[in-house]
């Protein structure tokens, strides 16, 4: 059975991906009805699907074809025990086919299905450039210690922004560490100063901008550390920890206590 990938033309790169591997999981006959730009990152050009995972099959058309589209992830009938329940604390919208959910749920999501969805992102063969840029940087300043964080400031809705992003709450959870080093991904750059005042420059780590790939290489160098602070309600942080096999420890930045 073939099943066709389709987006929404905002939808940024994290979305898309789980559209994909979502497909993946439904069915080995996957394609890609990529029909619009991804959003650009800081001074990202606008770049292809198959600039990032060049073995996907694009189409045109969705006719005759099962299509699949939304930024949560598929649940099959017996993939969660009967008395999960999603979060309380997270905001979402419409959940799979059946009504499950298991975005942002991370730890709590069965080791089953995490299994089974490590292998549907397996199947995106990653660019070898941008695996040379990943294990390039990685080698040279990462060091088994270093912690990976990613801070999504909102900087593009301010309601977002309001219910999801504190600095402080980063901080909290940061001063827990005491000599490691942080590599930090972020949607404002400007905040990266304020990390650096605050742990010293010398304990801050980022990738340069501009880049071409600053995004894809971003995630993927956040998946590559044992421990993660993400943030809350981004689908980067959640893709950047299943690319690690869901082996980073991830703590979540939350704007409220738990």
């Amino acid at each position: 059975m073939t099943i066709v990938a389709h987006f929404d033309k905002c939808q940024g790169l994290s979305n898309r991906i789980k559209n994909i591997v979502s497909c993946f999981r439904i069915s080995d006959d996957v394609e890609v009805l990529w029909n619009s730009e991804v959003l650009r990152f800081f001074n990202q050009y606008d770049i292809s699907i198959l600039d990032y995972f060049p073995n996907l099959k694009l189409t045109d058309s969705i006719d005759g074809k099962k299509s699949r589209n939304g930024w949560r992830l598929e649940v099959f009938d017996n993939d969660l025990p009967k008395d999960f329940k999603e979060d309380h604390y997270l905001s979402k919208t419409t959940c799979s086919s059946n009504g499950m959910g298991i975005d942002f749920e991370y730890h709590r999501i069965p080791k089953s299905v995490q299994d089974s969805y490590i292998k549907c992102f397996n199947k995106l063969q990653l660019n070898p450039k941008i695996i040379e840029k990943v294990d390039e940087f990685s080698n040279s300043h990462f060091d088994k210690n270093t912690v990976s964080i990613h801070v999504r400031t909102w900087i593009d809705c301010g309601q977002r922004r309001r219910e999801f992003y504190k600095i402080e709450n980063f901080f909290h959870l940061m001063d827990k560490y005491e000599n490691e080093m942080f590599f930090i991904s972020t949607d404002d750059h400007n905040v990266i100063s304020e990390f650096q005042n605050r742990y010293g420059k010398n304990r801050i780590i980022f990738y340069p901008y501009p880049e071409e790939y600053i995004g894809i290489v971003d995630q993927l160098l956040l998946s590559r550390n044992s421990e993660f602070i993400s943030s809350p309600c981004s689908t980067f942080s959640e893709v950047a920890w299943w690319f690690s096999n869901c082996k980073s420890n991830v703590k979540v930045a939350w704007n409220f206590k738990k």
